[in-house]
């Protein structure tokens, strides 16, 4: 019983001290992720002024984000658009979703749809996406079905869900292409096949 009672009273301050432990250990994985990023930040400046487009993007995503740095979305913007001047594809992308959300810059449609053109034409898939919404909603961009159809199909061939399942609508509905009832079929099954890719463990 005297047992009981000591490890009673003494199981509390155990618990209290594992809990310090805890804590410590978490502080301490905090200071080394900081230290990390700030450590990495350090390397991508560098190779950012020896002009590695793929670093400025780095950088660029930092500030986007507030990654080891003050969050600045024109910050962020500024190294997107040297990246991007570079050719980094991914930040021609996001300098499209910038300013489609007016994210640091003046939302600006026709500005986005020229991004979101250039970074296509380079292969991009959710570039493709953005500017067949464009075109088929005429959103900074005269409207067209036509060629909305045909960024759907690039970006669904490129492995995008969303798009193929779009592109079946288009094709069931024969918006923007003839309509073919078949190939709606096949382009539904591929973006279903899409879909349980990306949310399969």
């Amino acid at each position: 019983m005297k047992g009981r009672m000591i490890f009673s009273q003494l199981f509390p301050v155990t618990l209290a001290f594992a809990g310090l432990g805890l804590e410590a250990r978490a502080q301490t994985a905090d200071t080394i992720s900081r230290t990390s990023v700030s450590d990495r930040i350090v390397s991508w400046q560098a190779k950012a002024a020896a002009g590695d487009a793929g670093a400025m993007r780095m950088l660029a995503d930092c500030y986007r984000h507030g990654d080891g740095v003050e969050r600045d979305m024109r910050e962020a913007w500024r190294w997107y658009a040297l990246a991007a001047s570079g050719g980094d594809l991914e930040a021609e992308y996001e300098i499209g979703c910038l300013y489609r959300d007016g994210n640091g810059v003046r939302q600006d449609m026709k500005e986005a749809a020229y991004w979101f053109r250039k970074a296509a034409r380079n292969g991009h898939p959710e570039a493709m996406l953005n500017i067949a919404r464009q075109f088929e909603n005429g959103d900074g961009v005269l409207q067209d079905s036509r060629i909305a159809a045909e960024y759907y199909w690039r970006a669904a061939s490129g492995g995008n869900a969303e798009a193929a399942s779009r592109y079946a609508e288009m094709l069931r509905d024969g918006v923007g292409v003839k309509a073919d009832p078949a190939q709606a079929r096949k382009w539904q099954a591929k973006a279903d096949a899409l879909h349980r890719a990306k949310t399969t463990p």
